[in-house]
């Protein structure tokens, strides 16, 4: 596999992380909710799932839950996606890209996922072998590769920039990657969302942190001004998004 952050990494960032339904308001949650019809009992699956919060958004809607992470705590997710009411199938503790399954499902997601990739093709037409025709693929990342997105992290959360492949920071690449295997797909959404904002992670030099945090706090007053968070394009916004439904 062709990742480029360890996975020693994800299990130490998620050791103390529990099982958190994604509050109602989160732009993300609104955002599928728009696209992605409720289901009596279809299934969905979340390519690094661990953990578990975008599960949660399908499970509200209706979709049979199933996951594949390899975080060795990913199994214990179903009894407490179960404890919140949801139907829950299959959670693997495996390397997606060596998953083996003749299963198809109705919802193919990842969240924050293909950009550790290299390999980003083989990694999307993995997503893809598992979708059942009429499914929806929905794919999400971070926006390293807008220049000023670009510009904060390079400066205030370099650690962070370099975990992520840049170049596959980009919904219309994706697109066209679809597009070229010659899948056909209609596009429901393909773009940025998520407004002009920041975020860092938690690793940066001290440094880093410091200037990183006078310079949210600045922003934070500034959109009590104006509501930045409705401003969207691909140098400013902070989230890579898209959703199709899969023809054939």
């Amino acid at each position: 596999m062709a990742n480029i952050v360890d996975q020693r990494y994800w299990d130490q960032i998620y050791v103390y992380t529990e099982i958190a339904k994604i509050n109602a308001k989160d732009p993300i949650r609104l955002y599928l909710e728009q696209f992605i019809p409720p289901s009596k009992g279809g299934d969905a699956i979340e390519i690094g799932c661990f953990p578990g919060r975008f599960l949660t958004v399908f499970g509200e809607i209706g979709y049979r839950l199933n996951g594949i992470d390899l975080n060795p705590k990913v199994t214990q997710i179903k009894s407490t996606l179960e404890k919140y009411g949801y139907v829950v199938d299959d959670i693997y503790c495996q390397d997606f890209l060596s998953m083996t399954s003749s299963r198809k499902y109705d919802i193919v997601s990842s969240f924050g996922f293909i950009e550790h990739f290299t390999n980003l093709e083989e990694v999307l037409l993995k997503h893809v072998s598992l979708l059942s025709d009429g499914g929806y693929l929905v794919l999400e990342t971070p926006n390293f590769k807008g220049k000023m997105q670009y510009l904060f992290h390079l400066l205030f959360d370099t650690p962070n920039l370099k975990r992520h492949v840049i170049k596959n920071m980009d919904p219309f690449y994706w697109k066209e990657i679809l597009d070229q295997n010659g899948f056909e797909f209609e596009y429901l959404s393909c773009g940025w969302i998520g407004g002009m904002d920041f975020w860092t992670d938690s690793d940066q030099p001290k440094v880093q942190n410091f200037f990183a945090k006078v310079i949210k706090r600045i922003w934070k007053l500034m959109k009590c001004i104006y509501p930045f968070e409705k401003l969207n394009g691909k140098n400013i916004s902070t989230t890579c998004f898209l959703i199709a439904r899969k023809i054939k």
